[in-house]
């Protein structure tokens, strides 16, 4: 039937086909990977058998049927497309080279001086099959040798990571993941200095876990086939880069917005001790909510690497992370991200009253700050570079996961490094807000920071609001409140 409808459109026209369109021929060149999802293979059984069902009985006869022939066995049912079609596994291709005649056939007809000779023979199928050599090998070329002659078409671009950008962009990674990990290291060796346990260290040690994950994600995204990786090796990289990325960066912000949250319920005095189990519950909801649209993305649409051709005519090539509807789950990964930040910018303004040896709240907004505005300039320029040059898009993304990662450490850990190593002890503070004291600050004699030392206590509230059975002016309170 295809034959029929070519033979008219040929006849119509007056002559040969005329080439597809620009749109069209992109699409019949594009690789489609998302096949080998449940929901596609469902659907192609469900097509096979309808087709198979629309065959004539002779015709599904020999489908249905196996047999040896001359080349060897032969089978049918190649793809759903074409139940009828022969596996290619069971076909056998030939090499015929068409050169100078020997001797055996000049004598036969000194006619021909050209014979065609059966040289290499492919059993097996055209992937997974083997070619075997013949006694009329090796194949002679025009120019009379039997190596391949230089292509006179140049060698497709396939917009390969180049070396130099991809060493900058794992030696980012590797400063990077360093900088976490003695981070980390520090705050575990430092948990019982009283500059750590004042900004509360599990909630240190969950934001450092962020950082450290969306730094693996740059990794994910350093390795193309240039580098020598399969193509199961660059699927598993894609799958794993959208978790990385919300995950690590949802963790950020919600331990910060966790951390603020407990010294705020801390110093309203509204419970005897808080414990880090009385404010992760949003936490936990807003990671679980993530999860769930990770796995549903990678479930019903996977995101693989898909290599498309963007000139028909060079051949040119472009090789990136995709799937059929990856906006929607990015779009909705980003609310989330969206939103953690903003319930973090929320609650930094809510306790920006507070000694900023418990809060932070200042050096949360500079965070926040600096890393929106380096997101607002660094998004619109990747998505101008998509598809312009695989080296700039590829830099372009290391160097927003990576200043994300260095500013939050840098910003969050610094200065309790700072603290640690070269700010002397001192019973005296300096945090005033339009010269009243600040919540957390020095005064009275209720410990807020679990340490006994009256330096950093703040006034008892007024009786109105501490319950009757709170022993405001016992040494072991304050420690119990904060569970530190």
């Amino acid at each position: 039937g295809r034959c029929q409808q070519q033979e008219q459109q040929r006849d119509s026209k007056g002559g040969m086909l005329d080439r597809p369109p620009a749109g069209e021929r992109e699409r019949r060149s594009r690789r489609v990977k998302g096949d080998s999802s449940p929901r596609r293979r469902g659907q192609a059984v469900k097509k096979s058998k309808k087709q198979q069902e629309n065959l004539n009985p002779h015709l599904k006869g020999i489908a249905d049927s196996e047999f040896h022939g001359a080349t060897g066995m032969i089978a049918f049912g190649e793809s759903y497309h074409t139940p009828a079609a022969r596996k290619r596994e069971t076909v056998t291709f030939g090499a015929y080279n068409f050169r100078q005649s020997e001797a055996a056939e000049l004598a036969k007809d000194s006619t021909y001086t050209t014979w065609y000779y059966l040289t290499d023979v492919l059993r097996g199928g055209s992937v997974d099959g083997q070619w075997t050599s013949t006694s009329s090998s090796p194949f002679i070329f025009a120019n009379g040798l039997s190596s391949p002659p230089v292509l006179n078409r140049d060698v497709p671009e396939q917009n390969y990571l180049s070396s130099a950008v991809q060493i900058a962009g794992l030696v980012l990674f590797a400063l990077a993941l360093s900088i976490a990990l003695v981070s980390t290291v520090f705050i575990c060796l430092k948990r019982k200095h009283k500059a750590i346990r004042e900004s509360q260290p599990p909630f240190l040690l969950i934001l450092l876990a962020g950082c450290i994950m969306m730094t693996m994600a740059i990794l994910t995204l350093s390795f193309d086939e240039g580098s020598g990786w399969t193509e199961e090796m660059l699927d598993k990289a894609c799958t794993a880069s959208p978790w990385l990325i919300s995950l690590g960066y949802n963790s950020i912000y919600l331990a910060l917005f966790s951390k603020l949250w407990r010294i705020n319920k801390v110093l309203q005095f509204k419970r005897r001790k808080v414990t880090v189990h009385h404010v992760v519950g949003p936490f936990l909801l807003l990671i679980l909510c993530n999860i769930i649209v990770l796995v549903v993305w990678t479930v019903t649409d996977p995101f693989i690497w898909v290599r498309e051709e963007t000139d028909f005519d060079s051949g040119e090539s472009y090789g990136r992370c995709n799937s059929d509807h990856s906006l929607a789950f990015v779009a909705t990964l980003a609310v989330l991200m969206c939103f953690s930040t903003g319930a973090c910018a929320a609650m930094a303004w809510k306790c920006k009253d507070i000694d900023s040896r418990f809060s932070e709240s200042k050096w949360i907004f500079y965070t926040i700050f600096v890393q929106i505005q380096v997101l607002l300039l660094g998004f619109p320029i990747l998505i101008i570079l998509d598809k312009a040059s695989a080296d700039a898009t590829y830099l372009g993304r290391v160097l927003l996961l990576f200043v994300v990662v260095i500013t939050t450490i840098l910003l969050m850990i610094g200065p309790k490094l700072f603290r640690v190593y070269f700010v002397k002890k001192s019973n005296t503070a300096t945090n005033t807000a339009h010269g009243s004291q600040m919540r957390g600050s020095v005064g009275g004699d209720v410990n807020v920071s679990g340490l006994k030392s009256s330096a950093y206590s703040i006034p008892p509230p007024t009786s109105v609001d501490v319950p009757k059975n709170l022993p405001l002016h016992s040494e072991g309170a304050p420690a119990k409140r904060l569970g530190l």
